[in-house]
């Protein structure tokens, strides 16, 4: 699919980032190395690390040079496929490099915008069961800061989103842990086999119709729209 995409729509294509099926596999193996001295350096001016946190280190020592030459902070959609305990699921994280919008106080509403927000969206077509997504997102978010540290430290790049936005915001420190995730509710496997095919027809669908951009609002305006 991404071959075909940029093939049909390379504009389309370069707005959006592919992980293989091994991203995952390695993103949440506890027996990676331990931090490199490399790896180490990127938190010297942050606080101390929770055992998790330091855990996601350790993992992304191992696949930090991954995205060595992508910036992935400028693209506006990343698929990762999810393989786990025999099933298959997709996350799809949105506009990673822009506002990450904290939830409105209970009782109050707004207006639905289309300004582009940083969220993650979990597909999983199992009736029950299938993958938790807090612990998944959990280490996603985990990546996605250890990732944004090291553009700021990357000496190569003269100009990237990460440096931008701390150009922008002198003296503060961007956090991923209140990003949102959405877990829709989707056509459902008949089965326990066929969590594969449903994975490649979610992509397959978000690329087909493949919003400018995205938020929160709008994909629950978009469910709402639907159940009509």
């Amino acid at each position: 699919m991404q071959y075909r995409l940029e093939k049909e729509k390379p504009e389309d294509a370069n707005r959006c980032y592919f992980f293989n099926s091994f991203f995952y596999k390695k993103l949440s193996d506890k027996r990676s190395s331990d931090i490199s001295e490399e790896t180490k350096a990127l938190v010297d001016s942050l606080d101390s690390l929770t055992a998790s946190e330091q855990q996601a280190l350790r993992c992304y020592d191992v696949i930090k040079k991954w995205t060595k030459n992508v910036d992935i902070f400028s693209k506006d959609f990343i698929f990762i496929p999810i393989h786990d305990h025999l099933h298959w699921s997709l996350m799809i994280i949105c506009h990673p490099g822009a506002t990450i919008k904290l939830p409105l106080p209970e009782g109050k509403s707004q207006s639905v915008s289309k300004e582009p927000e940083a969220f993650i969206i979990h597909l999983d077509s199992m009736k029950s069961g299938g993958h938790t997504s807090l612990p998944i997102i959990k280490l996603i978010k985990h990546y996605l800061q250890n990732e944004w540290n090291a553009k700021l430290k990357d000496s190569g790049a003269s100009s990237n989103v990460a440096k931008k936005w701390s150009d922008d915001h002198p003296g503060e420190v961007r956090s991923f842990k209140a990003m949102k995730f959405k877990r829709p509710n989707l056509p459902k496997q008949e089965n326990h086999f066929d969590c594969g095919c449903f994975v490649c027809a979610f992509v397959e669908h978000f690329l087909a119709h493949l919003p400018d951009t995205l938020n929160c609002q709008m994909l629950e305006s978009l469910r709402n729209e639907r159940l009509r």
